[in-house]
Parts: C-alpha cells; structure tokens; sequence
C-alpha cells in the first residue's frame, strides 16, 4: 500500500477524530459511524462522524480515543487508507494542516492540553 506523504505517527488519527463524512458516504455505508457529540441519534447525514475507539497510545503512555480505523499494533496506519474518507484523502501532513497536528499532538505528550474528542 502507498502512503505517499503519510508519516505513519497516527497523530492524525488520534488528534482528528472528529472525521466528517459526506452525505455520499453516509448514504453508502461503509464506515462504521456515531454521532458527532458521541450521543443522541444519527438522525441526520451531517451529524455522523467516523466512529472512534479506545487504544492505548505507546508513545503518550495512556489510553486515548483514535479513529476506529487506526491500527496502533502495526506501524501507526489506518486500515482502511485505500478506501478511507474524502476528508482523510484530503489531509497531507506536508500541507499547511500537517504542522499543526504534530504541535497539537506535542501538547498532548507534553501534558499542555487533550486530544480534542476524547468523549466517544
């Protein structure tokens, strides 16, 4: 599998877990979904995100909420990256965006501040 510009730290994974999905791909469904505030029902397209789940992060020594496609026991990659969302497709860590997620994830390992959905 290609990861052309993905670094494979899974900071993205765990930093953006509040991963929108397009009418299109709710319509489709194939990712397993919730809702955004992590309660109530899915009642509306633009209320669905992409499912989170708990793992436990080696390098912050905890327990924290990742996408539910994040492998965190092989190297740090997303096990749907060929067919993942248009969001996720979107995202380079070369980008503008990339920088900012390796300093939000630096706060996080630093104790600064949380990972920004913890609530799942």
């Amino acid at each position: 599998m290609s990861r052309k510009g993905c670094r494979c730290c899974g900071h993205c994974c765990v930093v953006c877990t509040d991963i929108q999905l397009t009418e299109e791909e709710v319509a489709g469904g194939r990712y397993r979904m919730q809702p955004r505030n992590g309660k109530g029902k899915l009642n509306s397209w633009s209320n669905k995100i992409l499912a989170r789940k708990e793992i436990f992060s080696t390098e912050l020594g905890r327990p924290v909420h990742a996408c539910f496609y994040f492998d965190p026991h092989g190297p740090n990659e997303c096990s749907i990256y060929e067919d993942r969302p248009i969001v996720c497709r979107m995202f380079k860590c070369s980008s503008r965006n990339g920088p900012k997620i390796h300093e939000l994830w630096q706060g996080i390992k630093e104790g600064k501040s949380e990972a920004l959905c913890l609530e799942a």
